[in-house]
């Protein structure tokens, strides 16, 4: 017995294709990010999910609301799914950064674990919490099959920690919108198994850019 665990990103956002880090800013979908969301779920209509786990920001839940329509599951919202908190980074895109908060981006650049910006979340405080999320729900569940909408960030820290690969290291794998994400957990949260990762072959578009 197994439980496996569709992990999937919210769809595009305005932040998004401009570059601007969103992290607990409450962004909604904009047009192709509505249409990925339909897409998604016309997708995920062939599955039999027995529950569906979304972060509680407004990206997330757009994104599963068209699958819920289809195939009633029971849903909670949870904020330990949510994004990193990038404090003062929030709503910057590069430019920004350079002339405002120059003295961040060597940090972002190496992938420090412990800078905050100014009041957000460490890389290392915030890929405790998703991984304590994501043992939580190996814990709840079991067995099954379990939906999760996330963020960028979110799936950055799951995948390493199932495929056992520090925090330090270059980002191994894509993170695109409204892509289908899939672990296999068999046994506890020790014996993670990686199905299929950032498959956006139900998508027009995607977009391949972290959530930050």
């Amino acid at each position: 017995m197994s439980l496996l665990i569709t992990l999937v990103r919210h769809g595009e956002t305005d932040w998004n294709a401009a570059g601007r880090i969103q992290g607990h800013e409450d962004i909604g979908l904009n047009s192709v990010g509505l249409a990925q969301a339909d897409q998604l779920a016309e997708r995920l209509a062939r599955e039999q999910f027995d529950a569906v786990v979304s972060s509680d920001l407004q990206r997330t839940r757009q994104t599963v609301a068209p699958l819920l329509a289809r195939q009633p599951v029971p849903v909670s919202y949870d904020a330990q799914w949510r994004e990193r908190n990038f404090g003062r980074l929030q709503g910057m895109r590069r430019a920004d950064m350079e002339q405002s908060a120059p003295e961040f981006l060597p940090l972002l650049a190496r992938r420090d674990l412990d800078a905050d910006f100014g009041g957000g979340e460490s890389l290392l405080v915030f890929s405790e919490r998703c991984v304590d999320a994501l043992n939580a729900l190996i814990a709840r569940y079991g067995t099954g099959h379990v939906l999760v909408v996330c963020h960028g960030g979110v799936l950055d820290c799951v995948y390493r920690h199932a495929a056992g690969l520090s925090l330090e290291v270059p980002r191994p794998v894509g993170l695109r919108n409204a892509a289908i994400n899939q672990l296999r957990s068999a046994g506890g949260p020790d014996r993670l198994e990686v199905v299929c990762w950032d498959d956006t072959s139900h998508l027009d578009s995607a977009r391949d850019e972290t959530d930050k």
